[in-house]
């Protein structure tokens, strides 16, 4: 197949063409892929056999999409090329593929997965590549998975290794990490009756528990970041008052949020949602929980009534109606709303399909959202995520109420209409958002609070993208000599940088005895195992071994996850026996079932301090790897007693 390049295309791979690391910055629709797909054949062309390619992506349905629209095409009569996601049967021979196949096309996580292994027949050296193509490449930073990948090429460039892989970066907009001087922008809240009667609501708690102020406004996000704080405060001193109050709060504020964002109805269901939960899963312990019931169910009747009346309606949805009912006067038009949560692109198809003028103009929508499970909305697979670009493509839906997963690598080159709604995101998001808009006669458009933060934060990004360009254009210039002196500073840093940091957090790791270290249940309080009890599987799955911790949780219902894995699969929802509060859930492993535990749901007590954490690698005691063999010794005793 011949692959056909543009003059600009042909200008930005020469130096990749020359074996010389390289990023393409070319604009969303400009054909990165295709120059990316060209370098990879051309290197493999001059290898003569010996090349081996390797293309890096972030999001898995694009791992079929560059497969099957672009490389396999393109190299199927002389090489043999694999895509390889989280759902593929290749994934767990990914080892034994990179050896066979001559270009493998894989998330990211899946070679670092390799990278890392400790099993030989699993581990893969990056030596094994001769080029990686890593796709959306401004988000190698932090400690994001295409930095940890990097970190371990610049390491073992510095280390004097040989046969290091060549690199080739695609982004539409490398970003500039947050670099402006621009005035923050005043806070402006929506005031109406349904918002007025929430915060009376959240005035009566305040008082109930008497605290002295929480910092920021009423349904703004400093004011999340408040009483998140004192939820953490009341677990860990065993407050349940504080805890309760604060976590309904939070819930609270999130209602108001979706009622700045989308519609009073959906703030309501928001809530009655989240207290029909407290009422079936949990116990009321306690004269607050009893309080916090009545506060919800002596109001709901009068926010019930006000969702009812239009007038207290939000102005933006007016303001987004007009902008709608506009575009789509050309039956051809076909757009993307970007709003900022799943919760919010429901809420807001809900107010799609409920609009007569909407339908009218023959509007069809649907929901493009991650497939990440969550606990606030329902994921969507990677089929159904198909699927609905399929429609899309096709004409038979016109419209996509997205989050941020459709705003960069996916193939929909169809859109002449881009809305971001009340988004407020980095100069990286607004230029791929904004690529989004690809065909003939295409409109872009922002719908927020007059003078609002959103709209600030949509000049700053202008001004960012700007400072991008103009910086691009300095490190052009820069001779290049200064220029590889200075690289190879900035590669030393970060390699120190992150060995000091996997020191730090080694050292930290080994400063408590698991023994010592207990966990008490979040919500009551009810202490339940010690770190001794914890066990880790595959390096991620912390399982609690002891058979007496069965005595402390029920199981209920079934999990369903989105994709299949090897050894085990989810079973039902572990909770607390005492309250009901979740967690985590049950983990059928190897047919042995084990209850795997989420420790945001636990207080952890240290010999010097209660603590909350979001994640297990911050707690500091290390555990020990899941023993099968012992364990099932000690829970099933009768299977054993043939061997001993």
């Amino acid at each position: 197949m011949q692959i056909d390049l543009r003059n600009y295309q042909w200008e930005v791979i020469q130096p990749a063409l020359r074996g010389k690391n390289i990023i393409i910055w070319l604009p969303t629709g400009g054909g990165k892929t295709r120059a990316a797909v060209f370098v990879a054949r051309h290197h493999l062309d001059t290898k003569g056999g010996k090349g081996k390619v390797a293309v890096l992506v972030n999001k898995v349905p694009l791992v079929n999409q560059h497969y099957e629209n672009e490389f396999e095409p393109a190299l199927k009569h002389a090489y043999k090329v694999a895509a390889i996601s989280g759902d593929s049967e290749l994934k767990e021979q990914f080892a034994l593929a990179v050896r066979k196949y001559d270009v493998i096309i894989c998330t990211a996580q899946i070679l670092q997965n390799a990278l890392t292994s400790t099993e030989e027949e699993k581990h893969v050296d990056l030596t094994e590549f001769s080029l990686l193509v890593i796709d959306e490449c401004h988000h190698t930073q932090k400690d994001g998975v295409y930095n940890k990948i990097m970190g371990h090429y610049i390491e073992k460039k510095h280390q004097g290794a040989k046969d290091l892989p060549q690199i080739l970066g695609l982004t539409a907009s490398p970003g500039t990490d947050g670099a402006n001087s621009l005035e923050r922008a005043k806070k402006h809240i929506l005031q109406d009756p349904f918002g007025d009667t929430l915060k009376r609501m959240m005035r009566t708690i305040h008082s109930y528990f008497n605290v002295p102020s929480i910092s920021g406004n009423l349904g703004s996000q400093m004011y999340e970041q408040s009483v998140v704080e004192l939820e953490k405060e009341g677990a860990i001193t065993f407050d349940r008052k504080m805890r309760n109050c604060a976590l309904h709060l939070r819930k609270y504020n999130d209602s108001l949020m979706i009622n700045d964002t989308v519609r009073m109805i959906d703030a309501l269901e928001n809530l009655a949602l989240f207290y029909s939960t407290e009422e079936i899963s949990k116990h009321a312990l306690d004269q607050t929980d009893r309080f916090l019931l009545k506060v919800f169910n002596a109001n709901k009747a009068e926010l019930h009534s006000l969702t009812l009346n239009p007038v207290y309606e939000n102005p933006k949805l007016n303001t987004l109606e007009q902008i709608l009912l506009e575009r789509f006067k050309d039956s051809n038009s076909r757009g993307i709303i970007f709003t900022k949560t799943r919760q919010s692109t429901h809420a807001m198809l809900g107010w799609i399909k409920s609009s007569d003028k909407l339908q009218k103009a023959g509007i069809k929508a649907e929901c493009l959202t991650g497939a990440g499970v969550n606990s606030q909305t329902k994921h969507m697979t990677q089929q159904q995520q198909n699927e609905v670009i399929r429609k899309f493509r096709d004409g038979i839906i016109n419209l996509l109420v997205a989050t941020s997963v459709a705003e960069e690598g996916l193939d929909i080159k169809e859109c002449n209409i881009v809305i971001r709604y009340g988004l407020i995101n980095n100069e990286i998001a607004m230029v791929q958002a904004r690529g989004r808009a690809r065909a003939e006669n295409s409109m872009y458009s922002v719908v927020a609070k007059k003078d609002g933060k959103e709209l600030t934060r949509e000049f700053t990004n202008e001004y960012r993208e700007s400072l991008m360009k103009r910086a691009i254009e300095a490190v052009q210039e820069m001779p290049e000599k200064e220029y590889c002196i200075k690289i190879q500073e900035l590669q030393l840093e970060s390699i120190i940088s992150r060995k000091v940091k996997e020191q730090k957090h080694h050292a930290v790791r080994m400063e408590n005895d698991p023994k010592n270290v207990r966990f008490f249940c979040r919500n009551c309080n009810e202490a339940v195992c010690h770190g001794s009890d914890i066990q880790v599987i595959e390096g991620m799955h912390h399982v609690n071994v002891n058979p007496n911790f069965k005595i402390y949780y029920t199981v209920s219902g079934k999990i369903n996850l989105p994709r299949k894995f090897e050894d085990w699969e989810p079973g039902g929802t572990v909770s607390c026996r005492k309250c009901g509060q979740a967690w985590g859930m049950e983990m059928i492993y190897k047919s042995v079932s084990v209850p795997s535990l989420n420790i945001k749901n636990f207080v952890v007590e240290l010999p010097s301090m209660r603590k909350t954490f979001k994640q297990w690698k911050a707690v500091p005691c290390q555990m020990e790897e899941f023993n099968y063999v012992e364990f099932c010794s000690k829970c099933l005793p009768d299977l054993f007693a043939d061997f001993f």
